[in-house]
């Protein structure tokens, strides 16, 4: 996510190919909710890039809604 929050890649084409930073992002969520005290892992970059994209957004929507039906 780190290239294309710094414009070395196309936002638009890293959201659309770039799955697994965001169900990541997602999973480390879903660990912190869960976890506090003990998972302190963030995906500072990935959540960035996520804020700044829509399509982005959509994706990562979906993965959390994954992880909270567990």
């Amino acid at each position: 996510a780190s290239l294309a929050n710094a414009g070395t890649v196309d936002a638009d084409l890293y959201a659309k190919n770039s799955g697994e930073s965001m169900l990541l992002a997602a999973k480390c969520l879903w660990l912190k909710s869960k976890f506090p005290d003990a998972w302190t892992r963030a995906m500072p970059e990935t959540e960035a890039f996520v804020a700044g994209s829509a399509i982005a957004q959509k994706k990562f929507e979906m993965f959390k809604t994954r992880f909270a039906a567990k």
